[in-house]
């Protein structure tokens, strides 16, 4: 139920099935543009769902602006809906496509685009931290779904040309919401999120709950997170148990054990792989979306986040926290020693490439 908040509707999302059918039932009403930017979307039943909606709105003479990533995305390069697509009038970018010669050239591998974004008839926004494919349907992900104000500041960070709508806002109304959404310019040396996530740890006063599918903190992001367990606030850390990446799920278990004796709390989630990313300070401060606690996330690739100080969506977002924590074992000194050496081996080497994971 969409949920009235000054100028901008939202509405969470909390698994990846629910997410994709909200986004489907919206693309399918659009009249006049879809911007839909996407790291992973594959050739299985969903990404095809989305790739024949997108054509068919095409051929309605809907405007259909497509981002995908190279790598991430491989998969439907060739696909023939993406020609149909093109021939409808629709726009289809891989972004930063590689090749051969690039094979044995990893600093050419990078920068990414890690987004999962939507933009609908200029009006109706998506932001949040899953992608599109069959295998990731049961994934504990976090989706926003909102209207208003938040998706001019978007479409302008998109540098996507308005289509005049009296429901978009002023600035000066965008910005009591308490909504700012921020986008990662890698190539641009321009990094919002993580510099505000960085600033807010350096305040916290009473408390830290970050939530990522695995945890690779860079250096100066480790050491804040220390700095602020040290001087007493409450860090707590929720991952997956397991995530479809082993080598980060590896290099991340080789480093719990400096964190838990340091009085930061560290929680696997059970049930699922859990996929969703957003961290919150002292209940006041929230940022949501792609952005991984990890190298490439926080230092290499294309993200997008809301940063929150609007209350009730921080609220929702600790419920979602403290409810998800039920479902979660906590790491202890004992889960650390007794994993098997071979792991423990493997956990090491997986940290010298933690830089690309």
């Amino acid at each position: 139920m969409l949920q009235k908040v000054v100028e901008t509707d939202y509405e969470f999302f909390t698994t990846t099935l629910s997410a994709w059918e909200a986004m489907l039932d919206d693309c399918a009403r659009a009249q006049q543009s879809i911007y839909f930017e996407q790291y992973i979307l594959s050739n299985d039943d969903w990404g095809n769902r989305f790739l024949n909606l997108f054509l068919e709105k095409a051929k309605q003479g809907v405007k259909v602006t497509l981002v995908f990533d190279f790598i991430g995305s491989l998969d439907i390069f060739k696909s023939p809906i993406i020609k149909d697509i093109r021939k409808y009038g629709g726009h289809v970018r891989f972004y930063r496509p590689l090749s051969l010669k690039h094979l044995f050239r990893p600093h050419k591998w990078f920068p990414r685009t890690h987004l999962k974004c939507m933009i609908i008839d200029a009006k109706t926004g998506y932001l949040g931290s899953g992608c599109v494919a069959k295998r990731m349907e049961d994934w504990r992900d976090t989706y926003m779904r909102f209207n208003g104000a938040l998706v001019r500041e978007m479409m302008r960070e998109f540098r996507i040309d308005p289509i005049p709508s009296t429901s978009l806002q002023s600035d000066a109304a965008w910005e009591k919401d308490g909504f700012d959404f921020q986008l990662n310019k890698p190539r641009l040396f321009s990094n919002p999120v993580y510099k505000d996530l960085l600033k807010h740890i350096n305040h916290a006063e009473n408390h830290i709950c970050i939530v990522t599918p695995y945890f690779i903190a860079p250096r100066k992001l480790a050491a804040d997170l220390l700095k602020a367990a040290r001087r007493g606030v409450k860090v707590t850390i929720m991952s997956s148990r397991e995530t479809d990446v082993l080598l980060a799920d590896l290099a991340a278990r080789s480093d719990y054990l400096k964190y838990i004796n340091n009085n930061i709390d560290i929680y696997l989630y059970q049930p699922a792989i859990l996929h969703a990313k957003y961290a919150i300070v002292d209940g006041r401060w929230a940022t949501m979306g792609s952005t991984n606690i990890d190298y490439l996330s926080l230092h290499q690739n294309r993200e997008s986040n809301v940063a929150m100080t609007n209350m009730q969506a921080i609220s929702e977002l600790q419920q979602h926290f403290d409810t998800d924590l039920k479902d979660c074992m906590k790491v202890d000194e004992a889960y650390c020693r007794e994993r098997p050496w071979l792991e423990k081996i493997a956990g090491t080497g997986a940290k010298l490439l933690k830089k690309m994971l």
